[in-house]
């Protein structure tokens, strides 16, 4: 969710009282409202550029090319009767990958084992868990929306 829904709400709010249409609300309340918004977006646009997108997925896709590569490794050494040794080597190949880059978060880990069923056997009710906990992932922001068209829908109705 971006928080350019947000800015609707400080952009709604003025051209209301520009155009004087009937409010519900004395303009000091209007204002407060204003300004519970503007600090939303702000604390919404922190959080989000905190979480630097664009470099996690960077280091996430660097992460995917080094365990491919690794997998690539192992295939080779299917099957040959590898020794201890070689197995030992490989685990601390896999656990410097894991140590060296970001890696996914949970949520992702069920998304992949719940859309592929070819590698996975899940519980019947495995989708239903993996998309639930998918979802609220984006909680804040639905309910954030919801609020914000609430109070705009009460702020105009009649």
């Amino acid at each position: 969710m971006d928080h350019n829904f947000f800015s609707m709400g400080l952009i709604a709010i003025p051209l209301i009282e520009t155009f004087d249409l009937k409010t519900n609300f004395s303009s000091n309340y209007t204002s407060f409202i204003q300004v519970v918004l503007a600090v939303v977006i702000l604390v919404i646009s922190i959080l989000l550029n905190m979480a630097n997108f664009p470099v996690r997925a960077e280091k996430m896709h660097q992460c995917g090319l080094l365990v491919s590569t690794l997998a690539r490794k192992v295939h080779r050494h299917m099957n040959e009767d590898s020794s201890s040794i070689k197995y030992d080597d490989l685990v601390k190949d896999y656990e410097n990958i894991l140590q060296r880059v970001e890696n996914h978060s949970r949520v992702d880990y069920l998304y992949a084992k719940n859309n592929l069923t070819s590698h996975y056997n899940n519980q019947w009710y495995f989708p239903i868990i993996a998309k639930t906990q998918y979802l609220f992932q984006f909680l804040p922001y639905i309910a954030l929306l919801g609020i914000e068209s609430i109070w705009l829908f009460m702020l105009i109705a009649k």
